[in-house]
């Protein structure tokens, strides 16, 4: 029991420590341009009831960076 114990109380630290540095060190590459596929943006109709072109949770970028 003794023997866990103390192996427990060694590998918590060890796999915190790990968890940490992988955390810190961890790199987020961004993904390529998709090609504009002509089938994405198909609309059978003009507009949409909601108005725009664009679909319901799809939103306008601004270029200024504000909201």
């Amino acid at each position: 029991m003794n023997k866990w114990r103390t192996v427990t109380f060694l590998a918590i630290p060890a796999c915190a420590a790990f968890g940490v540095y992988s955390f810190a060190t961890a790199e987020h590459g961004h993904g390529e341009e998709q090609p504009a596929y002509s089938y994405l943006k198909r609309r059978s109709r003009e507009q949409w009831p909601w108005g725009g072109d664009l679909g319901l949770f799809e939103y306008p970028h601004k270029e200024d960076g504000g909201h």
